[in-house]
Formats: C-alpha cells, structure tokens, sequence
C-alpha cells in the first residue's frame, strides 16, 4: 500500500508522542464518520415508513408515505449490476467484472459515479445479495438494523483455521466471530481499553517511540551530491512495521521484542512481521474464492495455516513466560502489565480465551497502525508549513502529561489523515431488520457495505475536500 513512501522530508520529527496517538486512530476513525452523520441535512435523512410500509416495498406494492411525504422504493428497484446466469455477481469485484478489489479505492468510487449513493450488487456470493450504501446517513441506518448481535460475513478461512487448532482457540473470535460468543469477548476486551489502563503503558510506549526516532535516524540517507539537504529514509514502511510491532507488544506480550534495535537482524519480529501480511493477504483473497477449503487444504490455506502457526508458536512461548511471572509474583505484574493481569486473572476466560484476546490485539495493531501513521508521514513531509506548526506544538510537551485533547493541532492531523487514507476499507453488517436506505427498502437479511472514502472527500460534508 505504501511501496510509494520513500522519502520524508529532514524536518519531519516522529516524536515521542506518536506511540499513543496512533492508539486512537480506530476511535478517530469513528468520529469522522460520526461528523459526517451529524453534517448530514435533516432532510437528506431518511425516514422509516414502519413495517406496513417496508413489507409493502419489498413485494412490489405502492407503500405508504412517511412523515416527509417521500415514497419508499422497492428492494428490486436499487440500480446496480445485472447477475450473470449461475455466477451472479461472483465476478464484479475482479478484472473481469471491471471493478478490481487490487485498486479498491478506485474501483469503489467507480462504482458510486455509475450507480449513485446506493448499490445492489445482486447474489454477490451464492444467494447472498450485498448493498452498498455510500450516504454517512445510510452508514447509521446500517448500524440501527444491526440487531443485539452485529452479524458480519465472517472470515470463514480463519474460522476454519480456528478450528483445527484447539489447543489455541475454543471459539472464532473477534475479528471473524459473531453472535453471542462474539459479544462476551467483546464485552470482556472492551473495560481494558479504559484511559487509566491504557495511561499505565506510557512511560513503556514513550521508550518504544524514542527507538523509533532513532531508528529513523540510523536509516537517514544524506544525497550530498545532488541536494545536500535532501534527506531519503530507504524503507520507511519497514521501520513502522518494527515499531507498531514493537508497541503493541508491550501491551499484549508484556515485553519488548526488540524490534528497533537493528531492523535487519531481528529474526523474530521479522518473521511475525512477514506472516502477519501474508495473513492478511490470503484473507482478503479469500472473500472472492469458494471455500474449496472446507473440502480439501487449498493452496491459500495452506500459505494461512503456515503463516498463522508462525505467529501462535512464538505468542505461545510468551503468554506461557507471563503466567509464570504472574505467578511468582502477582501483585508486581498486574502493576507492569495491567491488560494480561486482568486476562489471565479473569475466572470467565479460559486459557484459550486469553490466547485468542492477545492474538487479535497483537495482529491487529501491526498494519493498521503502521500503514495509518505512515501516510500521516508522508502527507506531512508534502506540507512542510503544517510539519512546522505540528513541530512546535509538540515539542516541549511531556507525554506522561498530556493527551490529544490537549494536543489540538496533532489531533486534527491524525483525523485529517484518517479522512483521506480511512484505515477500514468499509463497515458491514447483515441488517437483522428490514431498514431504509436511501428511500429503497432493504430487507433483513441482506450484506450492507459502507464504504468510508466517498464520503470522506465528499465537499458538502468536508469542505474544501
């Protein structure tokens, strides 16, 4: 994603604060498109039309009107590409079908320039007819029809994984779980992101990003000959990689892997590193592949299976070194690391439970964190005025002290940069009620997808876009 960013400009500071504001990304996340519900002109929202109403669109028949006097459409009238006979729409999102996942952001906007602000990609996968929903307005309508359990189309490559590894996992989890398994873990993780939890790793994240600067430094590359103040870091994506690594295992590993102290060598985390992009990569290929794996141990399988079982060996070999330390000494332990001592203290997670929890929070924060503060690199090092007037604003803060919201102009920095490179390439849910979207009637039961890019360049939510 990043193989552009080459270059950051010698000016560019990664200070010491960038470890924990990076942690708020996913939240900051949020809010945009939370401001981009509440820009939304009441009159652009839709009104619910009741249950009469949404039945009578979904059969065809003239619904009633809502309070705006605005008729609701039927779910067979969304525009949106033809289904193919036997493949539907199996093929949209690839050469083929013209909209490639390999260029999503642009094929999302393609799609939205074609069809509007809402889509229906019909039998999209088997019998499953998904919706795009561009509007931030429809993006709530989605949330509200989520049921007391978000149902998301799970990754079934990795609860397949899951499964054949029981002495790992009991459950599927998080990130591809639903239901009420996915709600107790959820509601078990949720209290230890609380601000005093997270304000206890300070001290340990502010060492993690003082390793980063000076891993930046060691990579600083002087052009003498052509333009002696020009400054080229050869790989910067790879040093982000180390550092969100290195961050994120202080708080789900305990400890510090050294990941900063000679990017080259590190073994370890180059390994964790590796498997965990080739994680990602073969899930993402999965969602437009049948799930041939089911039957037989297919080639992408076998790349997850390997690639996953790199990363569970060595958290396993960790997680086991904590219990020992909690253990011999409880009460220092829950002081050093108050996330694991609350996991494994916990009488309602099993050990399973508590290897699962650290495994999604350790995967988790690798790439998303990196490729997000990446970008704000590189969209600082193009505007030198905004890198010196976030310079100044941090320069002499203490980060024991002080948070974002005391930090305004790095604040809107990181939600600038959330807005024009979102970390999340859409939310989905399978709606558990029918919802109207964009004045069409969408039943319950259906794949909507939000993606965030339309909306975050959209001028009449975010001026000047």
């Amino acid at each position: 994603m990043l193989r552009a960013l080459r270059s950051v400009r010698s000016g560019l500071h990664a200070t010491y604060l960038e470890s924990y504001f990076i942690s708020q990304c996913d939240k900051l996340s949020s809010k945009w498109l939370t401001r981009g519900l509440h820009s939304a002109p009441a009159e652009d929202v839709a009104e619910d039309a009741g249950v009469t109403a949404a039945v009578g669109a979904r059969s065809g028949e003239r619904p009633n009107k809502s309070n705006r006097n605005q008729e609701v459409r039927p779910f067979t009238s969304i525009p949106g590409p033809k289904p193919l006979p036997l493949l539907g729409n199996k093929l949209f999102f690839t050469t083929i079908g013209g909209y490639p996942m390999e260029r999503y952001w642009e094929s999302v906007q393609r799609i939205y320039e074609k069809y509007g602000p809402v889509v229906k990609v019909e039998r999209f996968s088997g019998s499953l007819d998904m919706v795009i929903a561009f509007r931030p307005e429809d993006t709530r309508k989605m949330f509200q029809a989520e049921g007391i359990y978000p149902m998301r189309p799970g990754l079934g490559i990795l609860t397949h994984y899951r499964s054949k590894r029981p002495q790992w996992f009991s459950s599927p989890g998080l990130v591809p779980g639903n239901g009420p398994e996915w709600r107790r873990l959820r509601s078990v993780i949720h209290p230890l992101l609380r601000r005093e939890v997270i304000n206890a790793y300070r001290p340990a994240q502010t060492e993690v990003a003082n390793d980063l600067v000076r891993a930046i430094a060691a990579s600083n590359q002087h052009n003498t000959k052509q333009d002696p103040s020009r400054h080229i870091i050869s790989d910067t994506l790879s040093i982000l990689f180390h550092y969100t690594l290195e961050a994120v295992g202080v708080v789900s590993l305990g400890m510090r892997l050294g990941c900063l102290a000679s990017t080259s060598a590190n073994c370890q985390a180059q390994s964790i590193i590796k498997a965990n992009i080739e994680v990602l990569n073969v899930l993402g290929e999965s969602m437009l592949q049948p799930p041939l794996y089911k039957l037989f141990p297919t080639r992408g399988y076998r790349r997850l299976s390997a690639a996953q079982d790199t990363i569970c060996r060595q958290v396993d070999v960790e997680v086991a070194r904590r219990r020992e330390e909690l253990a011999l000494d409880p009460e220092g332990f829950t002081q050093r690391h108050p996330f694991l001592a609350s996991l494994m203290n916990n009488p309602d997670l099993s050990s399973q439970d508590v290897f699962l929890l650290l495994i999604e929070t350790l995967q988790g924060g690798i790439d998303a964190t990196a490729t997000t503060l990446g970008f704000c690199l590189y969209f600082l090092a193009g505007h030198p005025a905004v890198q010196d007037k976030l310079l100044k604003e941090v320069q002499h803060v203490q980060p024991e002290i002080h948070t974002l919201q005391g930090l305004p102009y790095l604040r809107a920095v990181v939600q600038e940069t959330l807005r024009l490179r979102p970390s999340a390439a859409a939310r989905s849910r399978v709606i558990q009620e029918d919802t109207i979207i964009s004045g069409y009637c969408v039943p319950a039961g259906t794949f909507v997808v939000s993606p965030p890019n339309v909306a975050c360049y959209d001028p009449q939510i975010f001026p000047g876009a």
